[in-house]
């Protein structure tokens, strides 16, 4: 029987139960996609990006940016505008942004028309924003900041261990406070904070 829409979260909120993540795969992804598309809903990158955010991010870690997951499913993307701008256009545009000193951060370009299609035309010619940038001889680094670091268990357990060569603590609350991306990483990854540090060799008792 079908529930009533909201039944479920109702449900969960209730009793206390936290809702299960489920880990993305490539195959996950492509069913997902391939779900968007037999009910009819746009698979348009900036469309899908405010519809279902973790799909795309997933979509861009497996394989490396929203069209390469499309087109490994055998589907033409679509346009997403009747006139397509020019790579070079797309260059023109970010170098002028940047002589005006105005941020090339997807945020900041999402709160503007204009700004969500610089965005999209990055990645249709570029694979992604970054690589636009770079193309526009803008150093990324400046303009965007670092890569976004992606975490497995095998990178937190080395941010332990090298927070453990800095000696510096390995609190729960100390790296709370330090270093949140770690933090939200390892009780993600990790159901029990003591079995991350079982795992990185380090024994709770003796930090103290």
């Amino acid at each position: 029987m079908d529930l009533p829409a909201g039944t479920i979260k109702r449900y969960r909120k209730y009793f206390g139960l936290k809702r299960i993540r489920q880990p993305w795969n490539k195959t996950l992804i492509c069913h997902a996609i391939k779900r968007r598309l037999n009910n009819k809903q746009s698979i348009q990158y900036m469309i899908v990006r405010a519809e279902d955010l973790p799909l795309v991010m997933a979509a861009e870690r497996h394989f490396g940016n929203w069209t390469k997951a499309v087109q490994n499913l055998g589907i033409d993307y679509p346009m997403c505008f009747s006139h397509r701008w020019s790579g070079k256009k797309v260059i023109q545009k970010l170098r002028e942004r940047y002589r005006r000193h105005l941020p090339l951060h997807y945020t900041s370009l999402y709160k503007t028309r204009d700004g969500r299609r610089l965005y999209a035309e990055s990645v249709y010619y570029f694979g992604n924003l970054r690589n636009a940038i770079k193309a526009s001889n803008i150093n990324p680094e400046t303009a965007i900041g670092p890569p976004r670091q992606y975490w497995s268990p095998e990178k937190i357990l080395a941010a332990l261990k090298k927070r453990a060569r800095q000696g510096r603590s390995l609190l729960r609350l100390v790296i709370k406070q330090e270093d949140s991306r770690l933090f939200s990483a390892t009780c993600r990854y990790f159901r029990k904070w003591n079995m991350a540090l079982k795992k990185a060799g380090f024994c709770f008792n003796t930090l103290g």
